[in-house]
């Protein structure tokens, strides 16, 4: 992995491809791994980037640093602008799609269409366990169960096909956790996050002209069944596209139906170019 500074900390991200440029961007309790399998079937047409959020994975696990939605969509826009990718078709998973949404307001001009799958929306979230980990109290209690088998059940809760939970799966889920510093930054990250700083920004979302595609794995079993059309609801022109058969980590159940949809999506995002007046016959 590649890193640039962003922030003061290093940011880690994978690179690939050539072609307009495609941000992904992974949600908590995960890091840019989830995305291993549809980032080459992408870049055969595109210039992807998945990323590490800081505190997450192989980025920068700083304690003394806000990892808030608007400070995480600040160090992308900063990510976006040092390495010269103009405007992204931006492709967010749960937080991430958060994230990418409030990217979308404070830095419209990094934003060329913004693909939210099986992304959080307003005020129907957190869920457990995210929500259990902003309560003090409750942290290390799931941290010690994660540790005692909820994390495998959270893994195969979020997948339809269960064939895909192998141990090299769900040693790339354990190893940020295998360190106080990553049980600490998951920890950190979770505290700084609030649904409320969605919420607050729906009259400037409903307002936004770029192109919104939301992507809906049918067999979600972690975010509300309501989270879709909230959504759509929210982007008044989106679209909704749903994927059969597959679970919360969509990228990992179906990454080729997932790369399909989401370049539909892409394409049908591209600006349509004005045909030149064709003069009258003589």
């Amino acid at each position: 992995m590649q890193k640039v500074f962003v922030g003061g900390h290093p940011m880690a991200y994978t690179r690939m491809g050539r072609g307009e440029p495609v941000l992904l961007v992974h949600g908590i309790l995960a890091h840019s791994f989830v995305w291993r399998d549809l980032l080459p079937r992408l870049a055969e047409r595109y210039e992807v980037l998945a990323v590490d959020l800081l505190g997450c994975g192989d980025s920068t696990m700083p304690m003394n640093l806000s990892l808030s939605l608007k400070a995480q969509a600040d160090y992308l826009a900063e990510l976006i602008l040092w390495l010269g990718l103009g405007k992204v078709h931006f492709v967010g998973h749960e937080v991430g799609g958060a994230i990418g949404q409030v990217l979308a307001v404070r830095h419209p001009k990094t934003v060329r269409s913004l693909n939210l799958v099986n992304s959080v929306a307003s005020d129907l979230w957190p869920v457990f366990p995210l929500n259990s980990l902003r309560t003090p109290f409750l942290r290390h209690a799931i941290l010690s169960l994660l540790d005692a088998g909820l994390s495998s059940w959270l893994v195969r809760r979020s997948l339809s096909h269960l064939e895909k939970v192998t141990s090299e799966l769900m040693d790339e889920f354990h190893r940020p956790l295998q360190t106080l510093v990553g049980r600490r930054a998951l920890l950190h990250f979770a505290s700084c996050l609030d649904h409320r700083d969605l919420v607050a920004l729906e009259p400037e979302l409903r307002r936004l002209t770029l192109p919104v595609n939301i992507v809906w794995a049918t067999h979600d079993r972690c975010l509300p069944p309501a989270t879709p059309e909230r959504l759509a609801a929210i982007f008044p022109g989106s679209t909704l596209r749903r994927i059969d058969g597959a679970g919360h980590l969509v990228s990992i159940d179906e990454p080729a139906r997932l790369a399909e949809v989401l370049e539909e999506g892409f394409r049908a995002s591209a600006p349509t170019r004005s045909r030149a007046p064709v003069a009258p016959a003589p």
